[in-house]
């Protein structure tokens, strides 16, 4: 995804929050087994993030792997 903004909220020159963008609005995980994992990666962004990127708003979209579980992926979807 492109850099993330920081968005820093103050009040009687306090920090009360901080917003960062872009900001993540899917978090999916799956089970894939690992013989299939690079070939559901492959639909995957033929297909739905084809078909997300079309879509204004979209930032991006991240896949990692579970170290502690070979056959989850996680998704991270950026709007």
């Amino acid at each position: 995804p492109e850099a993330l903004k920081l968005n820093v909220i103050y009040y009687n020159q306090s920090v009360i929050a901080l917003q960062i963008e872009p900001m993540v609005i899917e978090w999916l995980k799956v089970k894939v087994p690992i013989a299939l994992r690079e070939k559901y990666i492959e639909k995957d962004a033929e297909i739905w993030t084809a078909t997300l990127s079309k879509y204004s708003g979209y930032v991006g979209k991240e896949i990692w792997f579970n170290p502690q579980d070979e056959s989850e992926l996680i998704m991270v979807i950026y709007w």
